[in-house]
């Protein structure tokens, strides 16, 4: 099956995955965040983050089975998942998370739980779609 003409895919390990509706939002610095939201409204969005040299590619079984029911926001880090790596700064936990404080904004998400794998965790535990009460972590 072809995938849908909005549909853009990434190059991982040597095969395809396709991520539907693929969004940019931008950092603080302006740098662009690419992020998808699959699932519908209602319920508690999640907030996906990924492990380092890692990408979206980790949640193929996540999303499709969570997002039945809600909205699943997957994103991409800076220098992941075959966008450019950055230039001229230094990356932290705290960029992370203001990204993906930027990624939850620019989906339009209510209060979400932010789930974790590997340094995700990291990114949950620093309240990564906050300040305020907009995110819970897992």
């Amino acid at each position: 099956m072809a995938p849908s003409a909005k549909a853009r895919s990434f190059v991982e390990y040597g095969a395809r995955v396709t991520s539907p509706a693929l969004r940019i939002a931008h950092g603080s610095d302006g740098e662009p965040l690419a992020f998808s939201v699959q699932g519908p409204t209602g319920k508690t969005p999640m907030l996906t983050a990924h492990g380092l040299v890692s990408s979206v590619h980790h949640w193929m079984f996540f999303t499709p089975h969570f997002s039945a029911e809600r909205p699943i926001i997957s994103w991409e880090y800076r220098g992941h998942g075959g966008q450019p790596a950055p230039q001229d700064m230094e990356i932290s936990v705290s960029q992370f998370a203001d990204d993906a404080h930027a990624i939850w904004q620019a989906a339009g998400a209510a209060p979400a739980v932010v789930v974790g794998l590997s340094f995700g965790t990291s990114l949950s535990r620093s309240g990564a779609a906050t300040p305020s009460a907009s995110a819970r972590s897992c």
